[in-house]
């Protein structure tokens, strides 16, 4: 039997590649079920297939391992005022590759400077440098990272904050860390280095930390 005018070109096309040709409409309407359901799953196989390669990414590969982010202006803030001050940061990666897996040591920051500030005072106690990077995870769906976390202890500074004068010491821990984050574009390269976290103090109370930077050294980062 001829093929039915009435069948979708698609339809028509599916059949011939099965090889069904000049079958009773029955027979056709039933390698048309078949054909549609390899179809199906030749596409779900395709898709996880995809999904299976994104997923394997197990590491991260940085084009730099040392990278330096400047601040022109990171904020402290909680009950005794607001400290705006500029901050420069330096720090090294332990390797290329970063393994993506939680609470992993993956760097540390080895120089830290305030240039001045708008109000208030900062000092950073050099002395407790290296301070010690952990993986914190991502966001965004993979393989589309926008942005790598981090958890910093030990990062130790001292203020006096513009209101009375009151000079606290504030030191992050592993309980409260000092946040870092990558912000990533599309083809790899991190566009800016963002910071944060609640920091706990000897003025009896936690302060804020936030900024993100104005400049920093290029580097890109993938998926490996």
């Amino acid at each position: 039997m001829a093929c039915d005018a009435r069948e979708p070109p698609a339809d028509r096309f599916l059949l011939r590649a099965a090889g069904v040709v000049g079958t009773t409409n029955a027979s056709r309407r039933t390698a048309m079920r078949i054909s549609r359901k390899l179809l199906a799953l030749a596409g779900a196989v395709v898709m996880l297939a995809a999904l299976t390669s994104a997923a394997a990414a197990r590491n991260y590969s940085v084009s730099e391992t040392r990278m330096t982010a400047t601040f022109s202006r990171v904020e402290f803030s909680g009950g005794f005022g607001v400290n705006r001050c500029n901050v420069t940061v330096s720090g090294v990666m332990h390797a290329r590759t970063i393994p993506k897996v939680l609470e992993s040591l993956v760097g540390l920051i080895t120089e830290a400077s305030v240039g001045g500030c708008e109000t208030g005072s900062a000092t950073i106690l050099t002395e407790t440098l290296p301070w010690h990077g952990r993986y914190a995870g991502f966001t965004g769906t993979l393989p589309n990272i926008n942005s790598t976390n981090f958890k910093v202890s030990g990062v130790s500074f001292q203020i006096r904050e513009p209101i009375f004068a009151i000079t606290c010491l504030a030191t992050s821990t592993a309980a409260s860390p000092a946040t870092g984050l990558w912000t990533r574009e599309a083809g790899g390269r991190i566009t800016s280095v963002g910071m944060g976290g609640t920091i706990p103090t000897n003025c009896g109370r936690g302060g804020t930390l936030n900024g993100r930077s104005s400049s920093i050294t290029a580097v890109t980062l993938t998926l490996i």
